[in-house]
């Protein structure tokens, strides 16, 4: 997330990644802190927006929220892309805003994760080690399947992937992590036994 939230509701360094994310044939996505963004309902959203530091204002929140949300139709575009997700358990238990509002963001991503064009895998939270220890990253297969892109984004700046051996190699290190998850099945599974729990 940014500092600076453009009257968009989106930063202007994340932009260009949209840009890519709406045209995208693929997209796939390692996340370990939190529920991704594609999967987050209003409420869970506004909790993360409300939790960066420096503070955002209000307005600020909303329209990050509206802008979320929105983003969100990429689930539904028509050819529908492949969407995977692989998610650390912690990522999924974190109860930001509460257990009712990780509760009914769990069902939504429950949801989600019946629909045809998406898969959603969580990581075994006794598995010693893992592809993804390096951090989260989104990869996409840009339209038409042309080529592919790497994006990242951590404390210390935001950047996109385009080159080989690169872009491969972190494609690798994603089906690594795929092998080494619970099957789509499974997951829907767990993260209902943990929705279950709250």
């Amino acid at each position: 997330m940014a500092q600076e939230v453009a009257v968009s509701g989106v930063a202007a360094w994340f932009e260009d990644y949209l840009d890519e994310e709406a045209r995208a044939a693929g997209m796939h996505k390692y996340e370990n802190h939190l529920i991704p963004g594609l999967l987050q309902t209003a409420e869970y959203a506004e909790v993360v927006f409300a939790s960066e530091r420096p503070a955002l204002e209000s307005d600020e929140i909303e329209a990050g929220v509206t802008a979320r949300m929105k983003r969100q139709q990429v689930l539904f575009h028509k050819p529908a892309p492949l969407i995977t997700f692989v998610l650390e358990l912690s990522a999924l238990a974190r109860p930001l805003g509460g257990p009712d509002i990780l509760r009914r963001n769990l069902l939504h991503v429950l949801d989600m994760g019946k629909l045809p064009n998406v898969e959603i895998q969580v990581m075994p939270e006794d598995r010693q080690t893992h592809a993804g220890l390096n951090g989260p990253f989104t990869l996409l297969e840009t339209e038409g399947r042309r080529g592919q892109l790497v994006y990242v984004e951590g404390q210390g700046g935001r950047y996109f992937l385009s080159e080989q051996p690169d872009v491969g190699d972190v494609f690798a290190r994603y089906s690594t992590l795929r092998a080494q998850a619970f099957t789509p099945e499974e997951s829907l599974q767990l993260i209902e036994q943990v929705a279950r729990k709250l």
